[in-house]
């Protein structure tokens, strides 16, 4: 039985629903899991790469230094770095770090990391016929990248998805079929609650 506000009583309906609700801000990297590596660490000493030194340079290299951590790349050596370079680094530190980007660090990359521990953290068979509340609040880097991405990870698996706070959650898609069914708006402008 559902419970009954009195008169003048202000219902959190969110909050009485059986909801899983997410805020994407704990996602988000600090400083702290940044790691930036300069190729002129890497690069055996020279301003441009050669390829026998460099691999040298990369085995020598303590890879323990980016051991879960997020390592930037950035390139501060003179001339083009050939594309087996980067692909040499990459396959050096990836078994040890959580992400690798080329530098410098952008929104989009922190989008990127976001969106790879949310899908670590609710792989599809947790997110099965769940009901799926993002809270707005936080400040979310490149956020159309991220809504936009997220939503297409969980749609195929929830059972419904809303977005917003408390006050004013936004109906973003319900289960009832297989078609994204955009929710209807309600008399404020915004989609109106259907949970």
């Amino acid at each position: 039985m559902e419970p009954t506000a009195s008169a003048g009583e202000i219902r959190n309906r969110v909050s009485e629903a059986a909801l899983l609700v997410v805020n994407l801000g704990n996602f988000k990297p600090t400083s702290k899991d940044l790691f930036i590596l300069r190729l002129s660490e890497v690069s055996g000493g020279e301003p441009i790469l050669r390829e026998r030194l460099f691999r040298e340079a990369l085995a020598s290299y303590d890879v323990q230094k980016v051991n879960g951590r997020i390592v930037v790349i950035e390139n501060d050596l003179q001339g083009v770095v050939q594309p087996w370079a980067w692909m040499l680094l990459s396959a050096r530190l990836m078994p040890c770090a959580e992400a690798l980007f080329p530098g410098p660090w952008q929104a989009t990359h922190e989008a990127e990391v976001i969106i790879q521990r949310f899908s670590r953290a609710w792989p599809p068979e947790k997110l099965h016929q769940q009901r799926l509340f993002i809270t707005g609040c936080g400040d979310i880097p490149a956020a159309a990248e991220v809504y936009c991405r997220l939503t297409a990870y969980v749609l195929p698996h929830v059972r419904s998805l809303m977005y917003g706070e408390a006050c004013s959650a936004v109906p973003v898609y319900k289960s009832a079929s297989k078609e994204l069914k955009p929710a209807s708006p309600g008399p404020s402008g915004h989609a109106a609650q259907s949970e």
